[in-house]
């Protein structure tokens, strides 16, 4: 008796296993082919929008090539006038300086001016850490999750993306928290200029942002077949002292030249 009870329940427990083990594999697979169909379905969107880009022969890196730390090979030229609110009005603050990707780590963004004077130490130091990337191979990359075509209509494409957090410089980490909207001319065949706004609070330099908005303007140099940023306007909504302000930027790029 206890003989056929033990191979009753014997029985009982290998179905039991053998049950679980059939319901582990069907979630496995699920699992499995709902991936297979993400990464399908994301990597067809790029897929698509680069189709898009060669139409009106627009490069694959016409985004990213401007926000390269790492890579970077273009040294230019910067002026940058930041408007403060203050208990006066508005307080200028202009900055003038350069990029050159061919100094060390840490070092690549320079102010010489600020104010048409010197820089002093604190001034510098302060720029260096809002501004310098000090990590090695920092260059931005699109999360191909948040790259679309949101509107193809007779004059423009539009296209919605998002940069992967790791991959930006310091400089532009607070992207990081944006959403951009590329515009793209099809009559000039061009890139015009990229609008962000954040999706969340972020820290832009010294500054903490509840509201950001920015319109980069976009340059095309033909015999590099690159872009580049020309100009950046962006404001800023913080609190200060428990009120609302807004805190403008004004940033002009010039003199773009390889770097020897």
């Amino acid at each position: 008796m206890n003989c056929k009870r033990f191979l009753s329940l014997y029985i009982i427990s290998q179905r039991t296993v053998i049950g679980l083990i059939s319901y582990l594999m069907k979630v496995f697979l699920t699992f499995f082919f709902v991936l297979l169909i993400s990464i399908t379905g994301v990597f067809g969107q790029r897929e698509e929008i680069e189709k898009k880009l060669r139409e009106y022969e627009i490069p694959g890196d016409y985004i990213v090539n401007a926000l390269k730390d790492g890579e970077a090979k273009y040294y230019f030229k910067f002026k940058s006038v930041t408007w403060l609110p203050t208990g006066n009005g508005m307080e200028e603050i202009v900055e003038e300086g350069e990029f050159n990707p061919a100094n060390p780590i840490g070092e690549k963004w320079k102010m010489l001016k600020i104010n048409g004077n010197v820089p002093d130490e604190k001034a510098l130091k302060k720029f260096n850490k809002a501004q310098n990337t000090v990590k090695n191979n920092v260059n931005a990359e699109i999360d191909n999750a948040h790259y679309t075509i949101v509107e193809d209509n007779e004059n423009e494409l539009i296209i919605s993306l998002k940069y992967k957090k790791e991959t930006l410089p310091k400089r532009y980490k607070f992207l990081n928290k944006c959403t951009g909207l590329a515009h793209i001319d099809k009559n000039l065949k061009r890139l015009v200029k990229i609008e962000y706004k954040n999706d969340y609070p972020v820290k832009v330099w010294h500054y903490k942002a509840t509201g950001l908005a920015l319109v980069q303007q976009y340059i095309y140099n033909e015999e590099e077949n690159k872009y580049f940023i020309a100009h950046e306007e962006m404001d800023i909504t913080s609190n200060y002292m428990g009120k609302g302000i807004t805190i403008l930027f004004d940033i002009d790029y010039s003199d773009y030249k390889k770097a020897k």
